[in-house]
């Protein structure tokens, strides 16, 4: 859920890994002295979150997963700084457009169960929509080809429902014919958790949470709908030097994802073992369709011969960061809740230069 893409930064880094080994261990090593380099995982990242958390002040949590066993998990930094909580593996962060992996799975559930087709024309399921949707089907949604006005661009969207971005949608006309072109789109993903409760019957929060959460054991997961759920040892949003700037929206599909360090461990997990959708099924999400880097709901690259599955999300005081490369076995998760939208992304690249520099 952001209109930047950090997540571009570590896409790009890793293109060049095998020409610039130098300058990486050089850049690994600057934080720690003009000789030292950091010889294990946890020193890295011990050395890469000193430079921007303090431990009274918002924070950051992160994991690393290879070949299916977590090996580094640490929360750094305050949750609240009011309660005072510090944040630890149990602490539920806005995942912002991280939450997108899970709603283009809600979706990918109702594609096994015969219920939908990703060459479906969505008008189907939103009669209201004008006449320039005829064409816009499911996989232009999924893969932000949409031609549909991006809502977050506005300059009052605060406490907007999912009802009000589909009022708006319907309001404006398409910024380009849909399939013309890649464009990222927080309304689209609006609309497919819009769509999931038509077409299932059910409202998104309920879905996701007995179809995804429960199946998986996601037991510290929440939607934050309209109703607003009390998330227990919630991180509260804030600027890096401690000024409240939390959460606001009342949106979900894009967003409105509170989840754990724990949970989200348990999600990677769940992907690696293809637990609630058939491997050919995920394969859809892990391709880069069109060639336009971006699957269903997961940025897509090819660096040096390994396939890079990334999402990133910030929005108010959260930034959030998920990687996974699969030939490698490797996935990572950073978690923060300090608007530390350029730390977060540079910090899952060192993560990915301590693995891959040898490769």
């Amino acid at each position: 859920m952001s209109s930047f893409s950090p997540m571009r930064t570590v896409r790009e880094v890793l293109r060049v890994v095998a020409i610039a080994t130098p300058w990486l261990l050089s850049g690994c090593a600057a934080h720690s002295g003009p000789h030292e380099q950091p010889s294990t995982i946890g020193e890295v990242i011990d050395t890469e979150v000193g430079q921007f958390v303090r431990p009274d002040g918002p924070g950051v949590a992160v994991a690393v997963m290879r070949k299916g066993s977590v090996v580094f998990e640490r929360g750094y930094g305050m949750a609240d700084l009011e309660a005072p909580l510090p944040v630890g593996r149990d602490t539920r962060f806005y995942l912002a457009s991280v939450s997108k992996q899970i709603t283009s799975m809600a979706v990918m559930l109702l594609y096994e169960e015969g219920l939908v087709e990703f060459d479906d024309e969505i008008i189907s399921v939103f009669p209201e929509g004008p006449e320039s949707w005829n064409p816009i089907t499911l996989h232009h949604l999924l893969t932000h080809q949409s031609g549909i006005v991006e809502y977050l661009e506005l300059p009052a969207t605060a406490y907007w429902t999912n009802e009000d971005v589909l009022a708006h949608a319907v309001e404006q006309g398409l910024e380009f014919t849909p399939g013309e072109r890649y464009e990222y789109s927080n309304t689209g993903y609006v609309l497919l958790a819009m769509l999931v409760e038509r077409v299932s019957g059910l409202p998104f929060q309920t879905f996701v949470q007995e179809r995804i959460f429960a199946p998986l054991g996601m037991n510290q997961s929440v939607v934050a709908d309209p109703s607003r759920p009390t998330v227990p040892l919630r991180a509260v949003g804030y600027w890096p030097d401690g000024e409240l700037h939390d959460y606001p929206l009342l949106t979900m599909g894009d967003g409105g994802i509170f989840s754990s360090l724990s949970d989200m461990e348990i999600w990677i997990a769940g992907l690696r073992s293809s637990e609630l959708v058939a491997p050919e099924t995920l394969d859809l999400a892990f391709t880069s369709h069109e060639g336009r880097g971006y699957g269903y709901g997961w940025f897509v690259s090819d660096s040096n011969g390994m396939k890079h599955l990334d999402h990133a999300g910030a929005l108010v005081g959260y930034a959030t960061h998920v990687s996974i490369i699969p030939d490698e076995e490797l996935a990572l998760v950073v978690l923060s809740n300090g608007t530390f939208r350029d730390e977060v992304p540079e910090l899952a690249t060192r993560i990915l230069y301590f693995y891959l520099r040898e490769e």
